[in-house]
């Protein structure tokens, strides 16, 4: 048995990171470093398993499928084993990628679905794959497939690469194994990837931000909605939700059903707002929404204009009407006769 000495090197491939992801993602997303194929990694009539050790972040992790890498993006000259171990050696997971195009081909990788399988935040897996021997004597693709190592790889957020890996290699035909040895190589081999997404909450406002125009001061306006829902892959855990900034005593909640909830991913909850503007003026305070996302606190900003209320109008002279004026006229004349001296005898 031996380990790895790679013996041949072949063009240098740099790739920029990929951009926005979309789950599932590949976990190793670029494809860069040395590229060498399997006669000149191992040798002569040798087969063993390759692959790497990461750890999950803050987030548990479903992968989807289990991959190889396809340097020439034209199939497999191998049908290879892919597997996926915990730490300890516990086989979680394992696929086969067919020779040829037959494996789903997402950048320079072929992968097999599984059944998907999640990670545990925090823990330390490994992944690997199986290659068989090839002849001493060999050319082009009857030297086996390609790997890469010694790259600067960029990974998937929400895992971290933390070694290279291998089996020690054994004459002739073997099988997939988990590969506990360290392969003393920087980065590779590549090898084995797989398909992946965080599963972490997200939470969508709406709206996201609430004006309520122009108020009058001292009167109450009316109950505005905000909508608060988890639009990402794990459980929303909500705090208590509270009101901050310069005018917060104005504005109030009521019918609040998220505070200290839980959502689930595509659940949704609502809370009111309301405000009685203390001053005239602009008016301005913040919702904010604790929680269990990267993103916490998240806020909702409260607007207003605010107005006096209108001013009461003036106490003025009390106007006589029709009948009014007809009675006055009969009085006036009555008293007119009466000075007159004008009573029936």
């Amino acid at each position: 048995m031996k380990t790895f000495v790679p013996v041949a090197l072949s063009l240098l491939i740099v790739c920029g990171a990929s951009g926005a992801e979309a789950a599932p993602v590949p976990a190793v997303q670029t494809a860069s470093g040395s590229s060498a194929n399997w006669r000149n990694v191992i040798g002569a009539n040798q087969s063993a398993s390759v692959g790497w050790s990461f750890s999950v972040g803050a987030w548990n992790v479903e992968v989807d499928a289990l991959g190889i890498y396809d340097d020439g993006l034209d199939g497999m000259v191998d049908a290879h084993a892919v597997g996926l171990w915990t730490s300890g050696g516990t086989l979680l997971a394992q696929a086969t990628v067919p020779s040829g195009t037959g494996g789903t081909l997402v950048g320079s990788y072929r992968y097999t679905s599984i059944a998907p399988i999640t990670l545990t935040a925090g823990q330390t897996y490994v992944v690997g794959t199986y290659f068989g021997p090839v002849p001493d004597l060999c050319s082009g693709s009857a030297c086996g497939d390609v790997l890469l190592y010694n790259g600067s790889e960029t990974y998937a957020t929400g895992i971290t690469f933390l070694q290279s890996r291998q089996t020690l290699s054994v004459a002739g035909a073997g099988s997939l194994a988990f590969v506990n040895v360290d392969a003393g190589i920087a980065e590779g081999f590549f090898g084995p990837n797989f398909l992946m997404q965080a599963l972490a909450p997200t939470v969508s406002l709406d709206p996201a931000s609430l004006d309520f125009g122009a108020v009058t001061v001292g009167q109450p306006s009316a109950v505005h909605t905000v909508t608060i829902g988890n639009t990402g892959t794990a459980n929303l855990v909500l705090g208590g939700l509270t009101l901050g900034g310069s005018n917060a005593a104005e504005f109030a909640l009521s019918n609040d059903t998220c505070s200290n909830q839980t959502l689930a991913p595509g659940g949704s909850c609502t809370i009111g707002v309301s405000l009685t503007a203390a001053a005239p003026g602009p008016r301005a305070a913040q919702l904010d929404v604790p929680s269990n996302a990267a993103t916490s606190p998240d806020h909702v900003a409260l607007t207003a204009a605010a107005a006096a209320a209108p001013a009461a109008p003036a106490a003025g002279i009390p106007t006589l009407g029709p009948w009014g004026l007809a009675a006055l006229s009969l009085l006036l004349a009555w008293l007119g006769w009466r000075r007159l001296g004008g009573a029936v005898a």
